[in-house]
């Protein structure tokens, strides 16, 4: 896949993506103000609802206080009626009205009754003209009202009639007028009960679903704080946006407020939006990990194409040198005179031989590679002495040292113990492959040192040489199958990309670790720890 249409292919996921994490954070933010909205609306008509009682609490109140005119339309003995039919100044009244028309006579019965107890009883009779109706016309209206004038203003009361409806009018004068009266100098804490206020505050919240804790405060219309909870203001209880009128029917009263501050206001709202808010979130997780891994995916198949192109490259170039090279001295041992110098052919014998051997590394390190990634590879474990195999490797590859007119330095604690269960081939193979990287990656002289150490029950073995190193950037990726350091279009140095891997899998397989440090320019280090107590597989 082109690296053009894996950048398009990323950034059309990503516009995606952020698209729709845009999308869900709006949907959360819609459903969050729509919750703000309905809480300042539950808290509005709860604190409404608080005024309204207030006042009707106020005017049954002030009815209650005329108490003393409880007797109306009762005659001046009616308490002694009460009194002798065993009562109390605790009573039932009841007033019955009759009505029956004969003709053009109608007959009007009024009875009071104080407990059961008949107190009086008026009966009066009165002519009238009976009118027509007027079926287009109200009929009670015409007939009792209206212009034309009502029977009952023309019935002539009583006096004792007359002075009880004088006595009721003066006593509902008297509640009007406390009910209108100007409040100028009554204070507010006066007019309220604080421990009622409580209550109906709690409860007109609760009813309304607010159940969170808040603060409360009593303010005159200069916006003083005259009493609530806590007994000292705070600052945003004074500019609380959550208020309503008190006594906002008082003729010419000076305005009060009551104002609720809810300290936690916008706990509760996320915790009553916590369902949706949780849904957002995984929704917005799962896409994220979805983009993750479908990019990851992405890169890494444009990984494995590169890496399998410039394995195939640099496959193609190994191979082809070694067998140019046997090709040629095929063609020189072809000519008779050629092959008459014993000089000349000894010398292109073992060139072929060099070459066919390493045709035979190539291969045997591919072949390698291919086993360790098969789930049936078994190490074949023996005791080995770790430092008599360092010895081995470092003698057989001191001859490639020579060529390039390097050195090694073998550097073997004398004192520590080597012993260890181990693959011998494998691990003779692992120094092997370090060996030849610290000569290969040697631009000048190959400095090369080992050394074989015990470390906190481990087998330490470091080696050390003064190549080109390796960058910060390229550090972690080494032991990475198929992963060679960028070098250009250069190809000086051989190689497939998997020897450090098989030093690694290696390392794991006998249950150690393997670190590398390099200084770019300067030279490497690599430390294989392998455990003293190694136990044999079954």
């Amino acid at each position: 896949m082109q690296s053009k249409i894996i950048k398009l292919l990323i950034v059309s996921i990503s516009v995606a993506m952020i698209s729709l994490i845009g999308m869900q954070y709006y949907w959360v933010q819609s459903s969050v103000q729509l919750r703000k909205e309905e809480f300042h609306r539950n808290v509005k008509d709860a604190l409404q609802a608080v005024s309204t009682y207030l006042e009707n609490f106020e005017t049954r109140s002030e009815i209650l206080a005329q108490e003393q005119n409880r007797y109306l339309f009762i005659d001046d003995n009616a308490e002694e009626k009460i009194f002798a039919a065993g009562g109390d100044t605790t009573y039932d009244y009841m007033m019955v009205e009759k009505y029956v028309q004969d003709g053009q006579k109608i007959e009007i019965s009024v009875t009071e009754k104080m407990d059961g107890v008949e107190i009086s009883d008026n009966k009066q009779i009165f002519d009238i003209e009976v009118p027509k109706f007027d079926l287009n016309q109200n009929a009670y209206g015409n007939a009792l009202g209206g212009s034309r004038g009502s029977p009952y203003g023309q019935l002539s009361l009583n006096k004792e009639v007359k002075e009880r409806i004088a006595i009721k009018n003066a006593h509902v004068g008297e509640i009007t007028k406390s009910l209108t009266k100007v409040r100028f100098t009554e204070k507010l804490e006066d007019r309220i009960d604080s421990l009622l206020l409580d209550s109906l505050l709690h409860l007109a919240l609760y009813e309304q679903g607010v159940k969170t804790k808040f603060e409360y405060g009593v303010f005159d219309s200069k916006g003083v704080f005259r009493f609530g909870y806590p007994h000292k203001v705070s600052n945003k209880l004074q500019d609380s946006p959550h208020k309503t009128r008190l006594f906002k029917f008082d003729l010419g009263g000076k305005p009060g407020y009551l104002k609720v501050y809810f300290p936690k206001e916008k706990g509760f709202i996320l915790r009553s939006s916590v369902f949706m808010l949780l849904t957002s979130i995984l929704v917005v997780l799962a896409i994220i990990y979805i983009f993750y891994w479908t990019v990851k995916a992405i890169i890494t198949q444009k990984k494995n194409s590169d890496i399998k192109n410039d394995f195939i490259n640099n496959m193609t170039h190994e191979l082809k040198t070694p067998i140019s090279t046997i090709s040629l001295a095929v063609e020189v041992l072809n000519d008779p005179v050629m092959s008459k110098n014993e000089n000349l052919l000894s010398r292109y014998l073992k060139m072929i031989n060099d070459e066919n051997k390493r045709l035979g590394m190539l291969v045997e390190e591919v072949l390698q590679s291919a086993a360790l990634d098969r789930a049936a590879f078994k190490l074949k474990r023996e005791e080995v002495d770790v430092s008599v195999l360092v010895k081995e490797v470092v003698g057989k590859m001191g001859m490639k040292v020579k060529e390039r007119e390097g050195s090694v330095e073998v550097d073997i604690d004398p004192t520590g113990e080597y012993g260890f269960v181990g693959d011998r081939v494998h691990l003779t193979n692992l120094f092997y492959n370090l060996m030849d990287n610290a000569i290969k990656y040697s631009r000048e002289k190959p400095v090369i040192k080992i050394e074989v150490l015990n470390v906190v029950n481990q087998i330490a073995i470091r080696v050390t040489d003064n190549g080109i190193g390796i960058s910060q950037e390229h550090l972690k990726k080494v032991f990475e199958k198929l992963y060679r350091v960028p070098t250009g279009n250069l190809h000086d140095v051989k190689g497939f990309g998997l020897g450090l891997n098989y030093v690694k899998t290696i390392v794991t397989r006998h249950g150690g670790t393997v670190d590398v440090k390099s200084v770019l320019g300067k030279g490497s280090t690599f430390s294989i720890y392998l455990p003293k107590e190694n136990k044999k597989e079954n």
